[in-house]
């Protein structure tokens, strides 16, 4: 490293000389002190910049001669130059090497003045004249908004400056590459928007930080002596400074706003800490009936803690109140029998106490909710009232609403039940309201009248403290804002985070637990169930298999005033088999209920059940397809990793179409990495001659052959597992097969071995859904071309909208296929269960309408099932590492991957629209090209072009040679797993799908056949994570009659491109949450890793 010492800046030289005295940094980092040039300082700053370091070329060009003739120095690879020191690019050129800019800035701003750079070489642009009108916005392609002129650098805009920065610039256009101090997640649009193919390649390496602290240092000591998050700290930078007015106008600014940096957590602290002068007296009304407040009281009262401004006052207890009342009843009198001792107390506070000494004056009332009739008695001292609302603005909004309606419009609301459909509007809500959640308490004559009287009294404060925030109930709080309710304050959230004593059983309990796994069941104070219900929810925590902490509370004694207790025991409502089958068992499930103690529920271990597990062997049977073989092996491994007693035997078949299948079950039958737990057998090749050309109508003949095949090898092999069992080994039972969703006729064999079967679908649980929907209805009413090529749309369950027949699968749509789907669907109903390739948080709505429709087999969504470990399957010459290789050269972010799968492919009218589209597009690209199958040669599947010049010009391969790459076969998961991809437009399978969530790449949607119309729409229309091509597209015009050949137009799929690959659109955040999602769901805890343990229990308690 060369270092040039400016003879003004001795912090520099020092900061030098310690690093080269340092024993911490890297021994293969190397200083070198440059000699001193002799400068004229009196000249402009820029052009002393700029002489400065031309005259250093000498001492550059030497020092390098010396490095290089050491004889152990290794090679010269290339100099790398500050973003000033562009000039050093001679001396790069002069030893022949590449050279590299280090950008110590940030890459919007690289983008904007690279960009005004251009503009003013074309002429375009006089950055200089821009300063005559500052209020001015430009589009800048770097920055998402328009930028303003009065924020550009001032350099830009000096006639004198202008010319020298700018020449920086237009040489670092000539370097090979771009080191800027950022991150893609910080700057992803300036990123993305250098991918023009002209800039150099811009490599986001920051955040470049020097984070090392000393401790000594007196700053850091003083800070060290304030209280957390306390501190605002102003800095402007080694440049930075301000003028004596301007340093005053930010001292006064700093006293005016210190107090309100405190942060604390409860609403009495949270005041006293304001304001010093301001003391809070609380008076305390207690309960008859509940003895948890006049302990919580004392405790506060004798707390070390809290401020000594902070004082209880118990209010005397009302024993003569009739408990036998009804609940409102007995509220509103409670509180009104009260107003004489609140006056006394207050009459107190406000007399000098015994040393003579004055009160502090009576500045206010601060009241609850339920006691507005106390505001008596703040008239009556003069002092104004104000409200701690302990709930939200829209529930606050709603009761005034409605007690206007009352008093102005003569609405009885207790009259609302007879209409329990019908929905309010009320302006604190954005959506109606439906009568059927309004509170209880304006729907009963009795507590209405109450409540209402109660609530008119609110708008006589003179403000109202709502436990709240504006970013929670921004709309709520909005709407408060109307001129006739006294000024609302959100000063929330108001929550008391002490951990007491009594919880310690609990919190050991949670401890125990793996992250995020388990679900809490408390009702509130108030909370309680009868026993009916209270088996109901039980029973759905038995079935759900999830771990859970339950706060069970007995109900009140009926007709009379009383809070739920605890109860004594829970087998008062629960039966013991529910704690013995909820018991910890096998370390799969640690499930805990609740018990009584003094004031919180404590936890009670239940007694532990566990049951003996025996070996138990399951036989997968899939499909013969690539995406459907390797997902089921991918299942496989997952199974016998989380249960050592389970055993698989994969029965694989060939196909006589597809080499890529013969390869892969090659592969496995001769791999030694794959569990010993999992045994391949391969069925015997039967030479199918007549291959239909409807692919459901051939795979689901080929399957129902191999029936015989299937039978004879499980007697083979259970023969020789039966015999080892005669010699001692301790040889699996049979407990089932799970057959592939076009396997369906081997339920049959399951059925004559009598034992369960299992469906593994490896598509998502919408299309599920639709496929059970089908045996509800008339099928052949789809199949009909006058519907099918109709506007109509399809009401189904398992998805959120009407689902468009333009959009259903090629299946339904056609009479063979469909009563085939429907088939298919019959025998899918017959298992004991469904295994399917998704996860809960992905399809939340599909999957619930799934599992509440109790005609259904059990479902188990465990995905995602995807394989990570790359398989190259490429039938022409183009290999993995060359497609990564020109990956890694390509900026993150900035590629975009078209893939249609292993049976998309397109005709040579709608390949060169797609690439008249890229082209218009610029931007870089990764095509996965394939040639359709030749129908006269009977191929089923597509293969690569020998040449992509069989259709595609040469001249578009030459314009785009900068910026894309055409490729055959795909290595799909290597390709979205690199940082260079930021997009993919996608046929929509369902592996492509999860495996583009779990790399969080958004897709562009342009199905091709089978379920992807369905599966587009569900990801565009449902979902929001991808932007839409063209959802209803099919290879099979005889179902549609799209546009001239079923071609998609070069402007449709640009229009789609931009919006996927530009970085405002919604699905780019909305995938990468997604890709948490899914990671989660697979983790110990999480949704799809419960729902796996709960197939394994079913399979193993066989």
């Amino acid at each position: 490293m060369f270092i040039m010492n400016l003879p003004y800046d001795s912090k520099a030289g020092a900061y030098i000389d310690s690093l080269i005295a340092s024993s911490s940094i890297d021994p293969r980092i190397s200083f070198f002190n440059l000699p001193q040039v002799d400068m004229d300082t009196g000249i402009k700053p820029m052009l002393f910049l700029v002489s400065f370091i031309e005259k250093q070329k000498l001492h550059v060009r030497e020092a390098v001669h010396r490095l290089i003739a050491q004889s152990d120095s290794p090679r010269l690879a290339g100099f790398v130059v500050d973003m000033f020191c562009t000039t050093m690019i001679d001396v790069a050129n002069e030893f022949g090497v590449p050279t590299y800019a280090f950008f110590t800035s940030n890459a919007g701003f690289l983008g904007l003045m690279l960009h005004f750079q251009q503009l003013r070489d074309e002429k375009v642009v006089d950055t200089a004249e821009l300063k005559n009108d500052l209020e001015t916005e430009l589009v800048v392609p770097s920055f998402v908004n328009r930028v303003p002129v009065k924020v550009l650098p001032d350099v830009i805009l000096d006639e004198n400056r202008v010319d020298y920065v700018f020449n920086f610039f237009r040489r670092i256009r000539e370097t090979k590459g771009i080191l800027v101090n950022t991150f893609v997640d910080l700057e992803s649009h300036a990123v993305h928007s250098f991918s023009d193919g002209e800039t150099p390649t811009v490599h986001p390496v920051g955040p470049i930080l020097n984070l090392k602290v000393d401790d000594q240092n007196e700053i850091v000591k003083w800070l060290d002596d304030q209280p957390e998050s306390s501190v605002v700290f102003l800095c402007f930078g080694s440049m930075g400074y301000f003028s004596e007015r301007q340093v005053r106008e930010i001292a006064s600014a700093i006293e005016q706003r210190i107090g309100h940096l405190a942060s604390t957590v409860k609403i009495a602290k949270l005041l006293v800490a304001l304001d010093d002068r301001l003391s809070i007296t609380v008076l305390v009304m207690n309960l008859p009936l509940d003895t948890k407040i006049g302990a919580h009281t004392k405790s506060l009262s004798s707390s070390s803690s809290l401020s000594q401004r902070i004082k209880f006052i118990d209010l005397q207890l009302d024993t003569n109140m009739d408990t036998q009342a009804k609940p409102m009843d007995f509220l509103v009198s409670f509180i009104e029998n009260h107003k004489p001792q609140v006056r006394n107390a207050v009459h107190k506070l406000t007399q000098p106490d015994s040393g003579s000494h004055d009160p502090a004056p009576l500045a206010g009332f601060v009241i609850d909710m339920f006691c507005t009739t106390t505001i008596d008695v703040a008239n009556e001292f003069g002092v104004p009232t104000y409200m701690f609302f302990t709930s939200n603005a829209g529930f606050l909004g709603l009761l005034l609403n409605l007690q206007h309606l009352r008093d102005d419009n003569k609405l009885d609301t207790t009259e609302l039940v007879n209409g329990p459909d019908a929905e309010l509007v009320i302006p604190s809500f954005i959506n109606p309201v439906p009568v059927k959640v309004l509170p209880s308490v304006v729907l009963d004559q009795l507590a209405a009248t109450h409540m209402f009287n109660i609530v008119s009294r609110f708008k006589e404060t003179k403000g109202i403290l709502v436990n709240s925030f504006v970013e929670l109930e921004s709309h709520a709080v909005n709407s408060l804002i109307d001129g006739k309710t006294p000024g609302v304050y959100p000063v929330g959230p108001m929550l008391n985070l002490d951990c007491a004593d009594q919880n310690s059983d609990i919190i050991k309990w949670l401890d125990d637990q793996p992250v995020s796994s388990v679900v809490f069941l408390c009702f509130g104070s108030m909370g309680h169930f009868g026993e009916s219900q209270a088996k109901e929810i039980a029973r759905a925590l038995e079935h759900s298999g999830i771990r859970f902490l339950w706060s069970l509370r007995q109900p009140p004694q009926k007709d009379k005033i009383a809070l739920p207790s605890d109860y004594t025991d829970f087998k008062l409502v629960l039966p013991q088999e529910f704690f013995d089958r909820t018991a910890e068992s096998s370390g799969v499930q640690q499930i805990r209920t609740t018990k009584a103690t003094k004031s919180l529920n404590n936890i009670s271990q239940t007694s532990k059940y566990q049951r003996k597990m025996k070996k138990a062997e399951l036989v997968f049977i899939p499909t013969p397809a690539m995406g459907h073989l390797v997902s089921t092996v991918e299942f496989a491994k997952l199974l016998v990793t989380r249960n050592h007693q389970l055993f698989i035997t994969i029965l694989l078949t060939k196909v006589p179409f597809d080499s890529k299948v013969e390869y892969y079950i090659d592969s496995l039958s001769a791999s030694s990495s794959i569990s010993q737990r999992i045994s391949f057998i391969v069925l015997p090749y039967q030479e199918h001659t007549s291959i239909d050309a409807n692919p459901l109508v051939f795979i689901t003949s080929f399957m129902e052959d191999k029936k015989p095949h299937v039978k004879n090898a499980l007697s083979n092999h259970f023969h020789h597992s039966k015999e080892g069992a005669a010699t001692g080994s301790d040889s699996p039972r049979l407990a089932g097969l799970v057959v592939d969703m076009f396997s369906t006729a081997m339920i049959d064999v399951a059925n004559e071995l009598g034992v369960p079967s299992y469906v593994y679908f490896t598509s998502g649980a919408g299309y599920l859904g639709l496929l059970f929907q089908l045996l509800s209805i008339d099928a052949t009413v789809l199949y009909k071309k006058d519907f099918s090529t109709s506007t109509t749309e399809l009401i189904s369950s398992s998805f959120e909208n009407p689902v468009p027949v333009s959009v259903l699968p090629d299946i339904f749509l056609e009479k063979v296929s469909a009563e085939i789907v429907v088939s298919h669907a019959r025998k899918i109903r017959e298992t004991k269960g469904v295994v399917v390739n998704t996860f809960m948080e992905l399809e939340s709505h599909a999957i619930h309408s799934l599992l509440l429709d109790g005609t259904y087999p059990s479902l188990y969504p465990i995905g995602p099932i995807i394989s990570l470990k790359s398989n190259n399957f490429s039938d022409a010459g183009y290999s993995r590492s060359d497609i990564l290789n020109w990956l890694d050269e390509q900026p993150p972010s900035s590629v975009l991957f078209l893939c249609f799968g292993s049976t998309g492919s397109f005709s040579e009218n709608q390949v060169e629209e797609i690439s008249t589209a890229l082209e218009n597009c610029g931007i870089r690209f990764l095509w996965s090209l394939r040639q359709p199958p030749l129908k006269e040669n009977k191929e089923f599947l597509p293969c690569d072009y020998e040449d992509p010049k069989q259709v595609l010009s040469q001249e578009f391969l030459d314009r785009t040679a900068r910026i894309g790459k055409i490729i055959g076969w795909a290595p799909q998961v290597d390709i979205l797993s690199h940082g260079a991809i930021g997009g993919f437009v996608s046929h929509c399978g369902w592996n492509s799908i999860l495996e583009s969530i779990w790399f969080g790449v958004p897709i562009a949607a342009w199905p091709v056949e089978a379920e992807q119309q369905l599966n587009a729409f569900q990801l565009v229309k449902e979902l929001g994570l991808a932007v839409e091509i063209k959802l209803d597209y099919r290879n099979n015009t005889s179902l549609y009659d799209q546009n001239e050949d079923g071609i998609v137009s070069a402007q449709q799929i640009e229009l789609g491109i931009k919006r996927l690959m530009g970085l405002d659109n919604e699905a780019r955040n909305k995938i990468k949450l997604m890709s948490e999602k899914c990671k989660k769901a697979l983790k110990d805890g999480g949704s799809s890793h419960s729902s796996l343990n709960n197939l394994i229990k079913a399979v193993m308690d066989v």
